[in-house]
């Protein structure tokens, strides 16, 4: 080496060190990357029923259909990157279910309680005809000013 470092120019040397700490770090990048890649690789179907239920608060009351074509009502608890867990209405047990598990996700919007349904408004023909009984006669009035 001694003779390669008497034979060299500068920037040839510079550039030699160079490489070989270009080679350096990506050797230690190669062997770090697949350690530190944790992300989990899910299809169309498994990313769109994970999108839909982060939007949902832990401990939200939801439906979901299986696979397997039964239907599992409950409370849902942590959502990872490849699997969430729901907690059981009729069981009250915590079930880890994947993505792929799930073929859909459903709040039933039934209200549950006295107060909690939206009130209704019914047509009262009543209003209708004290309305109609006001307008003729402030019509009634304005003829007979004029």
């Amino acid at each position: 080496m001694n003779a390669f470092v008497r034979n060299s120019s500068p920037v040839r040397l510079t550039l030699v060190r160079l490489t070989l700490t270009c080679i350096a770090l990506t050797l230690a990048l190669l062997t770090c990357g697949p350690s530190s890649q944790a992300q989990v690789s899910l299809d169309k179907h498994e990313r769109k029923i994970h999108r839909k239920l982060e939007k949902y608060q832990s401990g939200s009351y939801l439906h979901l259909v299986l696979r397997d074509s039964t239907n599992n009502y409950g409370a849902l608890g942590a959502v990872t990157d490849a699997s969430f867990t729901f907690k059981s209405a009729d069981t009250n047990a915590m079930t880890t279910y994947t993505y792929n598990d799930v073929v859909r996700v459903k709040t039933d919007r039934e209200p549950i309680g006295q107060g909690t349904a939206p009130e209704r408004h019914y047509f009262r023909p009543r209003t209708l005809i004290i309305a109609g009984v006001l307008a003729a006669g402030a019509g009634v009035a304005v003829a007979e000013i004029h």
